[in-house]
């Protein structure tokens, strides 16, 4: 419960979590920051809420102008009416007619002690605000964006970076294990190699644990943390 609350999404229990997988590619996103932009202007749940409450000041403010204007109403009515109404003989035939009734109603409020006024006035204020929210919102999702991306990018090279040291540490431990049994290096020569393949294994476990939280980040930055979508970061095989 707190999550959703934490994410701005409705309380459900249907939570689906991903399998920890391979880390994403960066090839995927790299060409298409701006539309990582775009989707999460379209989707992020809460600029969609400002952007209802601005719809929703405009109707206000619609609302307040047309209470000033004048209401016109057209009514028509059809009725039979007799001619002779004090006439009722039968030899006379049908003494009705079909009459239509028409008329047009204006309703204009003069005065008012500026109450119509005022009111127009609060409606445009609120909605002013609501558009400042708006713009101020979309300007700090996009400036989130950019940096979940940059961070995104820097923690694939990273990883880039933590995987070429753990090959070298591994290449330089398998020679002084080889050395140390042809007696070539002594004993301290294979212990200080296994500790340096044990740091370059800790920063390679750092970086690719750096590159899924930051993959999250931007998939929670676009709002597409619990709705995927098919331009979302896709997932390729862990290297070894």
């Amino acid at each position: 419960m707190k999550l959703r609350e934490a994410l701005g999404v409705e309380p459900s229990d249907a939570i689906t979590v991903e399998q920890p997988g391979g880390a994403p590619d960066l090839s995927a996103v790299s060409a298409s920051v701006a539309g990582f932009v775009e989707a999460a202007l379209q989707d992020r749940p809460d600029l969609k809420s400002l952007a209802e409450k601005l719809r929703a000041a405009d109707d206000d403010v619609k609302a307040a102008r047309s209470a000033w204007r004048p209401a016109i109403e057209f009514e028509s009515k059809g009725s039979s009416q007799s001619i002779w109404p004090t006439v009722s003989q039968p030899s006379l035939g049908d003494t009705t007619q079909f009459v239509w009734s028409t008329g047009i109603e204006i309703k204009w409020n003069l005065f008012d002690g500026g109450l119509r006024k005022h009111e127009v006035l609060r409606r445009v204020s609120e909605q002013r605000q609501a558009a400042e929210e708006l713009r101020e919102k979309s300007d700090g999702i996009v400036r989130e964006t950019w940096v979940a991306y940059l961070q995104f990018g820097t923690a694939i090279r990273q990883q880039e970076a933590a995987q070429t040291l753990l090959q070298a540490a591994t290449t330089s431990y398998d020679a002084s294990l080889d050395a140390y049994g042809y007696g070539v290096k002594n004993l301290i020569d294979l212990v200080n190699a296994e500790s340096q393949l044990a740091e370059a294994r800790l920063a390679d476990v750092e970086a690719r644990s750096a590159v899924l939280t930051s993959a999250a980040n931007l998939g929670y930055t676009t709002g597409n943390l619990l709705r995927p979508r098919p331009d979302a970061i896709q997932s390729v095989t862990t290297q070894p």
